[in-house]
């Protein structure tokens, strides 16, 4: 995607495709954020949807060394509980589980972004706001 709307002209940079996320480089593979240490923009699509959503088309703001598949939730994470909630709570509903924005607990950091484990998070988790670790993925639903 970064690739294509870098060669039309709709953002600035030049982004060649790289088909092995463990070794994409934020600005350089995808559209870097404004967060630092390899944080950006990824594009990707999940079969499986997030929160009883079905299949959907999405951008995940994380860090690009996640798991093999596109979507997934990867141990590297990029965002502290605190700021993707202040994320969320400006573009969205400020609930970690509704809205055009969601976010998970990365694998290993278990409840360090959401109040429920990851394998136990539901539509009632919620941003723990005391933990500092950057444990969080953020992904914005194109299209409900």
């Amino acid at each position: 995607m970064w690739n294509h709307l870098g060669r039309a002209g709709l953002v600035e940079g030049s982004y060649p495709y790289q088909n092995n996320s463990a070794n994409a480089v934020a600005g350089t593979h995808f559209l870097a954020s404004k967060l630092g240490s390899n944080v950006g923009w990824i594009s990707c699509y999940t079969s499986r949807g997030n929160y009883g959503r079905g299949a959907q088309n999405m951008l995940l703001l994380s860090k690009p060394d996640w798991a093999a598949g596109a979507c997934s939730f990867g141990n590297s994470a990029g965002l502290s509980a605190s700021e993707a909630w202040n994320i969320d709570k400006k573009v969205d509903d400020g609930l970690a589980t509704t809205g055009t924005l969601t976010a998970t607990n990365s694998y290993d950091g278990q409840t360090d972004c959401l109040t429920d484990n990851f394998t136990n998070e539901v539509i009632t988790s919620q941003y723990e706001l005391n933990a500092t670790r950057k444990s969080c993925h953020l992904y914005f639903v194109l299209g409900l």
